[in-house]
């Protein structure tokens, strides 16, 4: 039975549990009632979520998150009325406030990378038990990201073939970080939001929190500002990365 992986570090042994009035609002979707009423049973004895709603339609999904807009959305990926991945993205561009973990039978590499990609902050297993993906939450609500050990061999060879602009050339003195670079580097280029976090691997929350930074960083309040500054500046002043 695979493992999941944890980026960054460990969710905790044992969380904290907030009273039903704090318990994060999550919306479930998956195709068969008996996993839905499984996961729900799971969720609401934590004491740390609760069901707003819950759907076995992918579209029905959209439709609840961006009317309720939960902390959370844990989604099988594959359901009728909507492809997953779509699902997501829509999830990410009118709910960015919602964090997306898929608990899913499907075992395909490229489906789950996809899922990823779209948007997705964890993919967890069913053979893994309910369990796990609660500590998924956990983990996810920290900012961080839970993949299957199985998909990080895949997951590594796709990153090393990406190919982007940001290797290109930096000032010698700069504020900004090498990954702040990489996606200015990527704005740059023309990149949008969802296609930097598709070159990165990175989440479109990710993307946007390190964007504000940087705008923090240069005391601007536009996208359009910092790739502007940036070019002047890479123009009177490069290194070669």
């Amino acid at each position: 039975m695979p493992a999941m992986q944890t980026i960054e570090r460990r969710a905790p042994s044992s969380p904290i549990r907030r009273s039903a009035r704090d318990a994060r609002r999550t919306v479930l979707a998956d195709p068969d009632p008996i996993s839905r009423q499984v996961i729900r049973r799971a969720l609401i004895a934590t004491h740390d979520f609760m069901v707003g709603a819950e759907t076995g339609d992918g579209a029905k999904a959209v439709e609840m998150v961006c009317v309720q807009r939960p902390d959370f959305a844990v989604i099988e990926a594959r359901m009728p009325g909507q492809d997953a991945a779509v699902a997501i993205r829509q999830i990410a561009e009118h709910a960015p406030g919602t964090i997306v973990v898929v608990f899913t039978a499907v075992t395909d590499d490229d489906v789950l990378l996809d899922l990823l990609r779209a948007g997705a902050a964890a993919v967890v297993s069913k053979a893994q038990g309910v369990d796990s993906m609660i500590r998924a939450l956990h983990v996810v609500a920290r900012g961080e990201v839970v993949i299957p050990r199985t998909l990080t061999a895949s997951l590594i060879e796709r990153m090393r073939t990406v190919q982007t602009a940001a290797r290109g050339l930096r000032p010698v003195d700069s504020p900004l970080t090498d990954r702040e670079w990489e996606i200015v580097d990527l704005f740059r280029a023309g990149a949008s939001p969802s296609e930097v976090a598709d070159d990165l691997f990175l989440t479109r929350e990710t993307v946007y929190r390190h964007l504000k930074n940087v705008m923090r960083k240069l005391g601007v309040h536009r996208r359009a500002d910092v790739v502007a500054i940036a070019d002047r500046v890479v123009r009177t002043s490069l290194v070669a990365a």
